[in-house]
């Protein structure tokens, strides 16, 4: 092949601008920085390779993708919270009935006597009473004895109690003490008897204290 004058030196400077031009291309299609996002990556085409480790933090993941790490220790004890309002007052309510050493209730012999009584609503109830047995006989002793009653029905009892008739041995308090529940308004009662009517009955009482419940 023969080149005529100038041959070389065009050859030469074609060459030099497919060079220029080339480089020029390569720059062109060079990604800038932040170029690249969701839209431009095939979907499932990146891989674990493709991520630096430690490149990615538990934000990038979401919710229940990544297993929870092992509990903690505990943390201190928090202050103490502030005390609460009071709470409603309970069932509590108390009911009494009495007559004093001024009111004497002679003895019938061998009879059962109300010594006592107390209308109460329904519910449940504590109840204690208490009665004294005077003996006035001059030559008797006398045997006494009690019960408490709810509606009837005995919560507590005393066995017979001898009382002298002596000065100072003639007297005596009998105490007694349960617990009832009445479904419907009720009457607590003290009852007593005497072996002998030479006698009275003083300073009779009954007391009742509504709770929520009997155990």
């Amino acid at each position: 092949m023969q080149l005529r004058n100038g041959g070389y030196a065009n050859v030469a400077s074609t060459l030099a601008l497919v060079v220029a031009l080339g480089g020029t291309s390569y720059a062109a299609v060079a990604l800038p920085k932040n170029s690249v996002g969701s839209k431009q990556i095939t979907n499932s085409s990146i891989k674990s390779a493709d991520v630096k480790n430690g490149g990615l933090t538990a934000v990038d993941f979401k919710a229940g993708q990544l297993p929870a790490g092992p509990a903690g220790p505990a943390g201190p004890a928090g202050p103490q919270g502030a005390t609460g309002p009071q709470g409603p007052v309970g069932p509590s309510n108390g009911y009494s009935a009495g007559n004093g050493l001024q009111f004497p209730l002679f003895w019938t012999a061998g009879a059962s006597q109300t010594v006592s009584s107390l209308n109460l609503p329904a519910g449940s109830y504590v109840l204690t009473a208490k009665v004294m047995g005077n003996n006035n006989s001059a030559t008797d002793p006398a045997e006494l004895s009690c019960e408490l009653r709810m509606n009837g029905t005995v919560v507590d009892s005393t066995p017979d109690i001898n009382v002298e008739n002596t000065s100072g041995k003639d007297r005596t308090y009998i105490p007694l003490t349960g617990v009832a529940t009445a479904g419907a308004a009720a009457t607590a009662s003290v009852t007593c008897t005497a072996s002998t009517g030479s006698g009275n009955w003083l300073d009779r009482s009954i007391s009742a204290v509504k709770v929520g419940a009997i155990g």
